[in-house]
């Protein structure tokens, strides 16, 4: 019987919570269209910032082998870390009839154009995310002890490491969204809503969860922060 799998990849350490997010996203999507995920793979960093490709690389084999029949994502840019490894993973389904579904973007590639659609959005998520990375590297600079900090706590959307801010990739995505909300006219509190409705931890995961303050802490520092934060591309 052939597989399909769920695939999850995080860039850093501090997205383990974004993991059981993007797996909640592949089970719902799986129960609505009515198939079962069989297994979990995930990509994520082992000690030393190195990137444990093991997963990934059994996966291309399992669907050279034709074991797999469907291929789950979080969203486009969850496929690989790279545009040419998202198109080389996506040439390598196609060859081998491998069905993709992404839960972000809703793409289904046994529909019709579903594969044409797919590649388009994979061009469009590596421009993007070219373009945060230009930005972030032109406007934001951590030095040890130099304030790019509230309450005691790195900002949403950073992670340090030796004494160097660096963008962590998923809570960015988190922070475009929280962008995108409040220029339709949303409210602090109606946005923390929707980011606890959706399970979306805090940087210090409290119990509480989201509130508006917090989220204004948020925006107001990635609004007018002049720093520059060195990007780590994980």
């Amino acid at each position: 019987m052939k597989k399909t799998i769920g695939l999850m990849r995080v860039s850093t350490n501090k997205q383990k919570d974004g993991m059981e997010v993007q797996k909640r996203s592949m089970l719902d999507l799986a129960k609505r269209n009515d198939f079962k995920i069989t297994d979990f793979i995930s990509e994520e960093n082992v000690s030393g910032g190195r990137i444990n490709r093991e997963a990934i690389n059994n996966l291309k084999v399992s669907i050279k082998n034709n074991e797999v029949e469907r291929l789950v994502v979080n969203s486009v840019s969850r496929m690989g870390r790279t545009l040419v490894e998202n198109v080389m993973l996506i040439d390598l389904c196609e060859k081998n009839n491998v069905v993709i579904n992404t839960c972000e973007e809703n793409i289904n590639t046994e529909n019709s154009g579903g594969m044409m659609q797919l590649k388009i959005y994979t061009i469009f998520a590596q421009e993007e995310l070219a373009k945060i990375r230009r930005r972030i590297k032109r406007t934001i600079k951590l030095k040890k002890g130099n304030g790019l900090k509230y309450n005691g706590s790195i900002a949403y959307g950073l992670f340090e490491k030796n004494g160097v801010l660096h963008a962590d990739e998923f809570e960015m995505k988190i922070v475009r969204n929280m962008k995108n909300l409040k220029s339709r006219g949303w409210s602090n509190y109606k946005i923390a809503k929707k980011m606890n409705e959706n399970e979306i931890p805090t940087k210090t995961n409290s119990e509480k969860g989201w509130v508006g303050e917090t989220i204004k802490r948020t925006l107001d520092f990635h609004y007018n922060s002049k720093e520059e934060v060195k990007f780590i591309n994980a």
